[in-house]
């Protein structure tokens, strides 16, 4: 595409955003169209316009309908990664950690994470090895700080979807009712978030002890 033309608009799945697309840098901007444009589809969808001239990432904006929320530097920055230094299973029935990894239409039950008693799911017939709607994961966090450590890994998602406007998590099919796109926690974010928020409890609580 961009071989035959430099001025180039296409709409595509927003999954875009979130892939190793290795022209990003082509870009001018992206826009993501919370309303669907499409009546055969609900698959939610960017415009992108491209100029085909190199660019850093700070200088591509990017739109979530006609409101401007950053440049896409910006946007990836509030990205974290897991170090893969804390053990933890995901998908396991014996699992104390329930994690609602896709938002619902109903915009009180988003992306959270949770004592599994606090989530209306039936665990032990839901959870599969390749369940990603809902996880339960087991986490070696003593019980007296477990509170903590889940208002913790609250407040990091939270922190991250303001900062990104939502935008750096996968969107999931539909919007919620009051308009919003439904996003989706994968797991390689979601043991970022738990390797962090066990720093800020479990880790630093420690340390406070010997010191």
């Amino acid at each position: 595409m961009l071989k035959a033309q430099d001025f180039v608009v296409a709409i595509v799945p927003e999954t875009f955003i979130n892939s190793n697309f290795t022209l990003k840098n082509r870009l001018v901007s992206i826009t993501v169209l919370e309303e669907n444009p499409f009546k055969d589809t609900d698959t939610p969808v960017v415009v992108l316009c491209f100029d085909n001239k190199y660019k850093s990432e700070t200088k591509i904006k990017v739109y979530k309908n006609d409101t401007f929320i950053n440049d896409l530097a910006t946007i990836e920055n509030c990205r974290i990664f897991p170090q893969k230094t804390l053990d933890m299973d995901f998908n396991d029935k014996s699992g104390w950690l329930g994690v609602r990894c896709v938002d619902t239409t109903d915009p009180k039950k988003t992306l959270k994470f949770d004592f599994k008693e606090n989530i209306a799911y039936d665990w032990n017939i839901g959870i599969k090895n390749s369940s990603r709607l809902l996880t339960l994961v087991q986490v070696n966090v003593p019980e007296d700080q477990r509170q903590s450590f889940i208002n913790n890994c609250n407040n990091i998602l939270y922190k991250i979807r303001k900062q990104s406007d939502d935008i750096i998590l996968s969107p999931f099919k539909g919007n919620m009712k009051n308009g919003k796109r439904r996003r989706r926690l994968d797991f390689l974010t979601c043991r970022a978030i738990i390797e962090k928020a066990y720093f800020q409890t479990v880790t630093k609580k420690e340390e406070m002890l010997w010191n």
